[in-house]
């Protein structure tokens, strides 16, 4: 799963598309974009619960939680900051 926070786009974007068993129905697998309010620095909290994957932006402003089904338990985060 891909969580991108876009400061140019101002978009909160959570891609499931290749996070493991997606294929049981053909609208699971999406790419899910909320608006973003900030013109500055933000805040990002990521939120794992088992199967369940919440974002938060800037305390709540803008939130999105994804269902995934891994086909390992999920064990990292790796945070990539790109300009």
């Amino acid at each position: 799963m891909i969580i991108t926070v876009d400061g140019d786009r101002r978009t909160l974007t959570c891609d499931r598309t290749h996070s493991g068993d997606v294929d049981f129905h053909p609208a699971f697998r999406s790419v899910d974009t909320a608006p973003l309010s900030f013109t500055g620095t933000t805040t990002l909290q990521i939120v794992v619960d088992a199967s369940i994957v919440e974002s938060y932006v800037d305390g709540g402003l803008a939130t999105l939680t994804q269902q995934v089904f891994p086909q390992e338990p999920l064990t990292e985060v790796r945070v990539v900051r790109r300009r």
